[in-house]
């Protein structure tokens, strides 16, 4: 399934480098990853078990677009430090057994 979703990411970026080559956009655009799972685990059994071939590429064609039509922008630079979750932080793994 990982090496699929891939598959799909490969294929929105080359649509997206496409569809924004001439635009005067500050930053560059990529896949957005969060859209890209969601509209994957929605139509990956649809897309596997389509036994006619033009259909499942007509599906998969598609899903590229779609997926592609919201991109999210890659921003350079970024300082901000996250914040690391409170579970991370008191994890009880960490913690010495005695």
């Amino acid at each position: 399934m990982a090496n699929t979703m891939a598959c799909f990411e490969y294929m929105t970026v080359g649509v997206i480098a496409e569809r924004t080559a001439d635009s005067q956009n500050k930053y560059e655009q990529t896949t957005n990853e969060n859209r890209l799972l969601h509209k994957f685990s929605r139509k990956y059994i649809e897309v596997l078990t389509q036994s006619n071939a033009v259909k499942r590429q007509k599906l998969f064609d598609e899903l590229v677009k779609d997926i592609a039509k919201r991109p999210v922008e890659i921003k350079p630079n970024r300082k901000t430090k996250r914040k690391i979750p409170r579970k991370m932080k008191f994890c009880d793994r960490y913690k010495s057994v005695t």
